[in-house]
């Protein structure tokens, strides 16, 4: 009998961070480095300015670019 640490149905591959872009304007997005322990950094446009489409309380997510 063998077992398995991977939870059912969250079985990803690594991501590579030069893949992700802006959802909206398809910019390179990069991660916010100025997060806190705890909490999530959350992503930017290479100049540092916010995903388009981000409004107060709303988080865009960018998307990975298909090789």
């Amino acid at each position: 009998m063998t077992t398995s640490t991977a939870t059912p149905g969250i079985v990803g591959e690594f991501v590579d961070p030069d893949d992700l872009i802006c959802p909206c304007c398809r910019e390179c997005a990069v991660e916010l480095s100025t997060a806190g322990p705890g909490e999530s950094s959350g992503f930017v446009h290479r100049d540092g300015s916010a995903l388009c489409g981000t409004q107060a309380g709303r988080v865009v997510e960018p998307i990975e670019v298909a090789r």
